[in-house]
């Protein structure tokens, strides 16, 4: 018998007393009593059978999962564009200069969380007539905290109509698994790589790897992107490698300043005169 807990920071080790997490481990158990194996493109030798054809994601956003879990034996068909009328990458990024915050058991971090639901707003129209949907069908949010998600569907319950807001999909990363959208917005949250960075939990890359392939078209990252370094043998290392490499990944963020969204709290601040 096992338990299912959910992906956030309130993860414990709980393998030694028969609990897995939603993070693939019920998998890895299956896997582990497969009688069959399969060649990588790297002459690795892996248990299981890979379904090496991927027609889902556009091929700049399975180079991620292609790279770093499967060892570049996938074909991609998925094509290297859409025809889509809005000019999202397929890997992007908005820079938010923000902090994060220890919030109840879990993280928040509600500068980044306003700058993403402003950033969606804006783009409603355009994404909408684009693809001739309402925006819940476009569009889903997803984060790897549970804090971060309450807070964003508070948002995006204040600043958008009710048929937009009981639909649209926010959640933490495994909310869609299994499912898909075109575009997927990825609020990370953590601003300090001397944190425990929930993406890079273990040195594993499942999480970034179930987040990208739910995106069709489009995964923008939101985030403070010093936690995004190239080089460092981590899952968020390897995404950044992307993200950095990509002409047109690094999205207009000069909205974040005009609007002051970086002090969602200013009220409360201590001003000089």
């Amino acid at each position: 018998k096992y338990h299912i807990v959910d992906n956030d920071d309130d993860f414990k080790e709980l393998s030694d007393i028969g609990y897995l997490s939603s993070d693939g481990s019920i998998m890895k158990l299956i896997l582990h009593k497969s009688p069959y194996t399969y060649k990588t493109k790297n002459e690795t030798i892996e248990k299981g059978v890979l379904l090496r054809e991927h027609r889902r994601c556009l091929d700049g956003i399975i180079a991620y999962a292609n790279q770093y879990v499967y060892q570049n034996s996938l074909r991609l068909l998925g094509g290297r564009s859409h025809h889509k009328s809005h000019n999202l990458p397929p890997l992007g990024y908005v820079h938010i200069d923000s902090s994060c915050e220890k919030y109840l058991t879990s993280r928040r971090n509600e500068a980044e969380a306003i700058a993403l639901v402003v950033w969606l707003e804006g783009k409603k129209t355009e994404l909408e007539q684009a693809y001739g949907k309402n925006l819940d069908e476009i569009v889903a949010i997803i984060t790897p905290y549970s804090s971060q998600r309450e807070y964003l569907k508070e948002l995006v319950n204040k600043r958008f109509p009710q048929e937009v807001s009981e639909k649209i999909v926010i959640g933490t990363v495994h909310a869609l698994q299994g499912a898909e959208r075109p575009i997927i917005l990825f609020s990370a949250t953590n601003t300090n790589l001397g944190e425990n960075v929930f993406m890079n939990y273990g040195g594993k890359t499942n999480m970034l790897n179930v987040a990208t392939t739910r995106a069709k078209h489009s995964f923008i990252v939101f985030a403070n992107m010093n936690i995004f370094r190239p080089g460092m043998n981590t899952p968020a290392s390897y995404l950044a490698n992307l993200l950095y490499s990509t002409e047109g990944s690094a999205l207009d963020n000069h909205f974040v300043y005009q609007q002051e969204i970086l002090f969602p709290n200013k009220d409360s601040q201590i001003r000089c005169k």
